[in-house]
């Protein structure tokens, strides 16, 4: 996933037989953290015209709960954009089982 600038890029890219989403992995220390990697990251993929495919920021630190990142969704001024979503890795696991998985030729 590439803007004009080639500056947009997501870590991976999964296909599935909807079309597939782009993960953008990040390891914020704190809540305070994940709230501005979170603005940089909504800014970075911004641009409806140049995402062609759902953005899920998936962020690692299990230090930090499904619960936190909920209230920090919720309380942003700033909301998602409709294509960006925020997951831990409980949810994202959860999300990938539930694609239909692209069948694989011979």
């Amino acid at each position: 996933m590439f803007d004009d600038t080639r500056k947009v890029r997501a870590d991976f890219f999964v296909y599935t037989k909807s079309g597939g989403f782009a993960v953008d992995v990040f390891y914020p220390k704190d809540r305070h953290n994940l709230t501005g990697c979170l603005n940089i990251k909504m800014n970075t993929y911004s641009s409806e015209l140049q995402i062609e495919h759902p953005v899920i920021f998936l962020m690692l630190n299990e230090q930090i709960s499904e619960d936190e990142l909920g209230k920090t969704i919720k309380n942003k001024r700033r909301k998602f954009l409709g294509y960006q979503q925020l997951m831990g890795t409980a949810q994202f696991m959860a999300f990938c089982e539930a694609q239909i998985a692209l069948a694989i030729a011979p």
